[in-house]
């Protein structure tokens, strides 16, 4: 017992040390460390993580869109005054296009209608009504319009209605009121047809020169019929003509002078 207690300053020495060694490990927070030097703690790079600049997140790209490709947006349109016209007749199209291009014309049926290289289409003789495709092309794009040609002829009123008989009998002192009329039979009174344009001729194949002797156009009616007199005086079997043209076109109805 007494060697013990000779021995213990030095045991309660030894143990305060240790303690104090331990208590000096453990002065840093946790989770810390010090560099090699044990100096200073190292930092931790927290920028990938925490970046907070603020970013325009409102904004679009639109410069796909601002400027897109002109050939996508071409377009072309033809117009007309009407889509029909009486053979003989010239009627002007219209070609509208997106931009700026040389337009070519085309129809699909020249036996109808014909088209010129600034879009005037001209309506060929017919024996009867007919149709056409006029087609404006520009950049590989094209618009196609339909367009009726129709025919017309003289035709005379008997009393009851309009007939057109390859020739009329008439006697001296008679008068042939005319008209024209569609291909059936119906008398033209629209503007599509300018009756003022209409040019009417006669001519004597035998007989009197003079057999017609006037063309009467008073009254009413006088831009869509025409009143033609046969001369008192004029010689039996006299065969006469008598002719309607309009444009490159022409109808005609024959008369003959009874005995």
């Amino acid at each position: 017992m007494r060697r013990l207690l000779r021995h213990l300053p030095l045991l309660m020495f030894t143990a305060i040390l240790l303690l104090s060694i331990a208590a000096c490990g453990n002065d840093e927070p946790r989770g810390k460390r010090h560099d090699e030097h044990g100096d200073r703690p190292t930092p931790t790079d927290t920028t990938l993580h925490n970046d907070t600049t603020a970013r325009d997140t409102t904004a679009t790209d639109s410069t796909h869109h601002s400027n897109p490709d002109p050939t996508d947006a071409f377009t072309i349109t033809v117009t007309a005054p009407r889509d029909y016209g009486y053979m003989g007749q010239d009627l002007q199209l219209t070609a509208v296009t997106s931009r700026q291009a040389t337009v070519t014309w085309r129809s699909t049926c020249t036996a109808a209608a014909t088209v010129s290289a600034d879009g005037l289409v001209h309506f060929n003789n017919a024996r009867n009504d007919s149709a056409t495709l006029i087609i404006a092309t520009a950049n590989n794009v094209a618009d196609t319009l339909a367009l009726n040609t129709r025919f017309w002829k003289v035709a005379a009123w008997n009393g009851n209605n309009w007939i057109s008989p390859s020739y009329l009998t008439v006697h001296p002192g008679d008068t042939l009121v005319l008209t024209i009329t569609d291909s059936k039979s119906r008398p033209i009174n629209d503007q599509g047809f300018n009756a003022s344009a209409c040019q009417w001729t006669t001519s004597t194949l035998s007989g009197s020169a003079n057999a017609i002797t006037s063309i009467n156009t008073t009254g009413t009616n006088s831009q869509w019929q025409r009143h033609m007199v046969i001369a008192a005086d004029a010689l039996p079997g006299t065969m006469a003509i008598i002719m309607a043209q309009y444009g490159d076109a022409a109808a005609t109805i024959s008369c003959s002078i009874a005995r």
